[in-house]
């Protein structure tokens, strides 16, 4: 053999490593540069989350001062209705006395009802005796003006026997 042809086909065989070589590296620099370029869109798409974490995170931090707003209010809002409660069972109270007074003057004018019914009873029966009295005096100056008639006549005959006599 030929040195000259072992050099060549080492030539060749170099030749083929090399472009074997410049492809492999060619494919491992293109999946490199597909992999920085995944990379590079994964960074992205993570700084974007970044940032909506963030925005989320902002946002919640004010959601949570207006709940404690929210909190306070509520408290306030809990502060009024107890007084409203308190004066609600004031008036309850209140009307509870009323009731009572109004139950207690409701017996008494039932009471005074009841008196005023005997009274007028009491009346009408001293009224239907005096009317029987006052009907038993009629009858009475009744008979006595016939009497005093009587009498009136006697006096007037009388009168005029003495003064047919003086005459």
């Amino acid at each position: 053999m030929d040195p000259d042809m072992n050099d060549r086909g080492f030539q060749k065989g170099i030749c083929v490593i090399t472009s074997d070589y410049e492809l492999l590296k060619q494919e491992i620099n293109s999946r490199i540069d597909d992999g920085n370029h995944t990379l590079i869109v994964i960074q992205g798409l993570i700084s974007d989350q970044e940032e909506e974490i963030q925005e989320i995170k902002s946002q919640g931090r004010g959601i949570q001062k207006q709940l404690g707003n929210v909190h306070v209010r509520l408290d306030g809002l809990d502060t009024h209705l107890n007084r409203i409660d308190i004066r609600i069972n004031s008036v309850d109270t209140r009307l509870n006395r009323l009731d009572a007074h109004l139950s207690r003057v409701d017996i008494r004018l039932h009471s005074l009802e009841a008196r005023l019914a005997s009274i007028e009873e009491q009346e009408s029966r001293e009224i239907s005796s005096l009317e029987q009295h006052c009907d038993g005096l009629a009858g009475r100056i009744d008979m006595l003006e016939q009497r005093f008639d009587s009498l009136e006549k006697k006096v007037d005959m009388i009168l005029e026997l003495l003064l047919a006599k003086k005459i």
